[in-house]
């Protein structure tokens, strides 16, 4: 009988197997404006039984492609990601009249944080005010 190789998994940040063709949140390590869903595209090839220390994992959607290495930067878990995203946002100072101080992720200063709530509960499928903000 042929001798099989085990392979430990790649992982996401919040410690999930990050598979071929599954769908993640991008926690883009070098361009934080840059985070979004997108799904894996390659997985690096295994040498030895080991994914290579600075093997790429290349994930893409309709507006970018983004190469991680590992451990990877990428989140499986959508209510994590949106818990950290949301941390992130109560660091950004607003203004009297709900004007965001400083750019987050794609929305540049100025922005209305009701504008933000509303891709927080269209990306991730939450409500806001049930979730986070009256809690």
């Amino acid at each position: 009988m042929p001798k099989t190789t085990h392979i430990d998994p790649l992982l996401t940040n919040d410690g999930v197997s990050i598979d071929h063709r599954g769908r993640y949140f991008c926690n883009h390590p070098t361009n934080p404006s840059e985070k979004e869903w997108l799904v894996v595209e390659k997985l690096p090839d295994p040498v030895s039984g080991q994914y290579p220390a600075d093997g790429l994992i290349i994930c893409r959607n309709d507006r970018m492609v983004c190469r991680h290495v590992a451990p990877s930067t990428l989140l499986a878990d959508p209510k994590e990601a949106a818990q950290a995203l949301w941390a992130e946002l109560g660091n950004v100072p607003v203004t009297d009249d709900g004007e965001l101080e400083e750019a987050f992720l794609h929305f540049p200063k100025g922005a209305d944080r009701e504008d933000v709530w509303q891709w927080f509960e269209e990306t991730f499928d939450i409500s806001v005010a049930t979730r986070w903000a009256f809690a």
